[in-house]
């Protein structure tokens, strides 16, 4: 019988509408202004195959499967690897980086100075520069980034469950 005390119980929850994404000449533009080649690479391979950045960031040589256009991914919590397709401009950025680099170790992105495994930090400070450098006004999440990946793939008509498994 008081209607004014239920009525803070039942107020609507309030979400954060959702980001808009990003085209593909959009992408294409922020990966262009990134300056350091290795923080280029990296930022191609993530968005080519719509992996996170740290994903990226940990690739082995024997994590690209070039015959089959796969790259294995180790699933977290899951027995099971993952694999995301891979986009043959993708690959060519890759053997690229190969032929320039030819890393030390087992890994495809380290620092070059003492070889040690690349960190995302890095890599996503470069992103953050680069969105900036581009014009965009608002900062991004690289969940943004994977989001609009996803939807650039279905706009080019990948299946949804395509899509649902690379996520």
């Amino acid at each position: 019988d008081r209607p004014e005390v239920a009525a803070r119980f039942l107020s609507p929850i309030k979400h954060k509408p959702a980001p808009d994404p990003f085209s593909g000449h959009d992408l294409d533009r922020v990966i262009s202004n990134v300056t350091l080649p290795l923080h280029r690479t990296v930022l191609t391979v993530a968005l080519g195959g719509g992996l996170a950045l740290d994903e990226a960031c940990r690739l082995e040589s024997e994590d690209i499967d070039s015959k089959r256009m796969l790259i294995r991914l180790d699933a977290k919590g899951s027995a099971w690897p993952k694999f995301v397709p891979l986009h043959h401009e993708t690959l060519k950025t890759l053997r690229e980086w190969w032929r320039d680099t030819r890393p030390q170790t087992s890994l495809i992105f380290t620092v070059e100075s003492d070889h040690t495994p690349l960190t995302f930090g890095p890599v996503q400070k470069a992103l953050q520069a680069a969105l900036k450098g581009s014009g965009f006004e608002q900062t991004s999440e690289e969940s943004v980034l994977r989001y609009s990946f996803f939807l650039d793939r279905l706009r080019r008509g990948a299946h949804p469950r395509e899509v649902m498994h690379l996520l």
